[in-house]
C-alpha cells in the first residue's frame, strides 16, 4: 500500500531506511514490506484520531472561548505557567 507520491518526504525516508536496514540483516523485499505496512497503518491510525480530536476537542474549546473570550488566559499568564512546570521539574 506504498503510495511514495503522496506520502510526506519524512514517512518515505524511514520507510526506505527501514528498508535498506532489512536488507543489511538479510531480510527479503517481501519481509521488508512489513515495515511499509506497519507505517501506513499506523500512519492512518493517528490520522483518524487527530482528526476526531481536532472535529470534537478543540472545535468545542474553540466555541467555548468564542462565546465568552474571558475564560482565556492572557499570552503572560501561559508564559507565567509553563516557567513554573519547568522549575518544577529541574527541583
Amino acid at each position: 500500500m506504498n503510495n511514495d507520491e503522496n506520502t510526506p518526504p519524512e514517512r518515505v525516508k524511514l520507510g526506505s531506511l527501514l528498508r535498506q536496514i532489512g536488507r543489511e540483516a538479510g531480510l527479503t523485499d517481501e519481509d521488508c514490506k512489513v515495515f511499509d505496512d506497519v507505517r501506513d497503518k499506523t500512519t492512518a491510525t493517528l490520522d483518524s484520531a487527530l482528526e476526531h480530536w481536532l472535529r470534537t476537542e478543540v472545535a468545542a474549546a474553540y466555541d467555548e472561548m468564542k462565546a465568552d473570550p474571558s475564560r482565556g488566559l492572557t499570552v503572560e499568564q501561559v508564559l507565567q505557567h509553563l516557567a513554573e512546570k519547568r522549575a518544577s521539574r529541574s527541583r
